[in-house]
């Protein structure tokens, strides 16, 4: 190969790993659970694990049905937090989180001095 047919092929090479890491480096975000399918998810998700975790996720569940998003959201960031939960677990635990998130937004939007108060305090804590 002449230096110039070498120079071209690392050229093309070079291009073609750029497009391919480009295309591989696709994120999607993490969409939220719609907020009447968090309790029926979490119980779902939940009804395997060890009783502490358990317990854990069916706090989250009686917070949401009793209307308490601010309790649910930090329970959900602790149960999030958990190193022992299934790659399934971890999914609706965070996807719930982010509908307990929107939840508090619009109370918050709505004059909820709870709701803005935890949002405040999850934001500082980050």
């Amino acid at each position: 190969m002449t230096g110039s047919s070498l120079f071209r092929t690392q050229i093309i090479a070079a291009c073609w790993a750029l497009a391919l890491a480009a295309g591989c480096n696709r994120y999607e975000a993490p969409k939220p659970l719609a907020a009447e399918q968090v309790p029926a998810a979490v119980e779902n998700a939940f009804k395997d694990a060890t009783p502490e975790v358990k317990s854990s996720a069916a706090e989250v569940v009686n917070s949401i049905q009793s209307k308490d998003e601010v309790k649910a959201f930090f329970e959900l960031q602790n149960l999030t937090s958990r190193n022992d939960l299934t790659p399934e677990q971890r999914e609706v635990a965070s996807h719930s989180m982010l509908s307990m998130n929107e939840r508090l937004r619009a109370a918050a939007a709505q004059g909820d001095q709870r709701a803005a108060q935890a949002l405040q305090a999850f934001r500082s804590s980050k």
